[in-house]
């Protein structure tokens, strides 16, 4: 069985499309197995976006991505 990490972006989060969103990944035939809500620590976006470090947009993709859960 295969597994995927979804992330839903702060603005999704801010406009309330979270069930929206998790409508469409169990209406494609997905099974969700696991929901964890948090914010994003900056130490955390530079483990998951390490590829992007240095790239010019690294540090407003990281300042958005910990701006809300």
């Amino acid at each position: 069985m295969e597994q995927t990490l979804v992330l839903i972006k702060p603005d999704a989060v801010e406009k309330n499309h979270i069930g929206d969103i998790l409508k469409i990944y169990e209406g494609a035939g997905f099974k969700i197995v696991a929901l964890k809500m948090m914010n994003m620590t900056e130490k955390l976006a530079s483990q998951h976006y390490v590829e992007h470090i240095g790239r010019p947009y690294y540090e407003e993709l990281v300042r958005f991505m910990t701006s809300a859960p």
